[in-house]
């Protein structure tokens, strides 16, 4: 095996887990930001909830209000009959009266529907925030673990890429740098092995003869003519 090829080689090895490495990195960020708005949706869900509970005491508390004051208008205007002087007053107060009866029995009804209403709300919105909380917390979790697993990664590739240095210093700058264009533009590839079958392990396109031969021989760098990875004869 030609020197070039055996200080390639364990180089290649590193850039390929570095690539990797890289490629799952870029994976983090849009798993950690859906997990996020995930959060942000259930607590958006409990928010409406409780938004939704607080008009009903608004509105409990304006009902209350209108009770008590059709309430304080009948005692008025039961007081008010021992006081008018014709019959036509009194026949106009005594509508006005049932009138009043009427609303007020109205109201009464709308203020208990509500307090049922409200009753079985606040049980179904304790009930789903605790489940929001649980379900919060272990999307929080997924979310520590990914960043953990992010951290993990990130150092790798900094021990990694201190090894590269190593390696690469002992290669020729000239090789190192063509080297490296066929790397970024393989994403990470650079090196094939071609077996007895005469295959590129980089396109998996068959060799001519020749080619594989020269190989074998080990006298010379040798490119792939479709994909134009450097080639190296592997024994299986």
């Amino acid at each position: 095996m030609l020197k070039e090829i055996e200080q390639l080689l364990p180089l290649q090895e590193i850039d390929q887990e570095i690539y990797s490495l890289r490629s799952r990195l870029n994976e983090f960020p849009p798993q950690i930001e859906a997990l996020v708005q995930e959060i942000e949706s259930i607590q958006r869900q409990v928010k409406d909830r409780l938004n939704a509970l607080e008009k009903n005491k608004i509105q409990h508390k304006e009902l209350e209000l209108e009770l008590g004051k059709k309430e304080s208008d009948l005692k008025k205007h039961q007081a008010q009959l021992f006081q008018v002087k014709t019959n036509k007053e009194y026949s106009a107060l005594q509508e006005e009266i049932a009138k009043l009866k009427e609303e007020i029995s109205s109201l009464e009804d709308k203020i208990l529907d509500l307090l049922d209403k409200m009753e079985t709300e606040e049980s179904e919105v304790k009930n789903f925030s605790l489940q929001s909380e649980k379900k919060i917390g272990h999307i929080k979790e997924k979310i520590d673990s990914l960043k953990q697993e992010k951290n993990r990664m990130e150092a790798r590739i900094e021990e990694l890429s201190e090894k590269r240095k190593e390696l690469a210093s002992a290669v020729d700058p000239k090789l190192l740098e063509h080297y490296e264009r066929i790397l970024e533009h393989r994403g990470g590839i650079a090196i094939s092995p071609v077996g007895k079958d005469g295959v590129c392990g980089g396109c998996y396109r068959s060799l001519p003869p020749q080619v594989l031969n020269e190989l074998m021989l080990g006298s010379k760098l040798i490119h792939c003519e479709t994909c134009g990875c450097i080639l190296y004869y592997r024994e299986e």
